[in-house]
């Protein structure tokens, strides 16, 4: 009798197990995924960000400024060294 009474428990025990290993599997796939934006999406985000802070940039100023800065990200490493990899440090 107890064994039957066991067997429900047991079942949604497992199925809450399962599901919270496949809930940590998943946040850490969605922390090592790379940013999906285009430069277009960039450059808007950049663009209205300019708007914001220096109202009075001309649209050509603020394009020269956000093409530099997205320049510079792209040749910025993702994931900066370690000091102990960086020679003379």
């Amino acid at each position: 009798m107890h064994g039957a009474m066991l067997q429900p428990m047991i079942t949604v025990l497992k199925l809450l197990a399962l599901s919270s290993i496949l809930a940590i599997g998943a946040a850490a796939l969605a922390d090592d995924s790379p940013n999906t934006q285009t430069r277009k999406q960039k450059m808007q985000e950049c663009m209205n960000r300019q708007r914001t802070s220096n109202s009075g940039l001309s649209d050509h100023d603020m394009k020269k400024a956000c093409t530099k800065e997205l320049d510079a990200a792209d040749h910025r490493p993702a994931i900066p060294p370690s000091p102990a990899l960086v020679p003379g440090k």
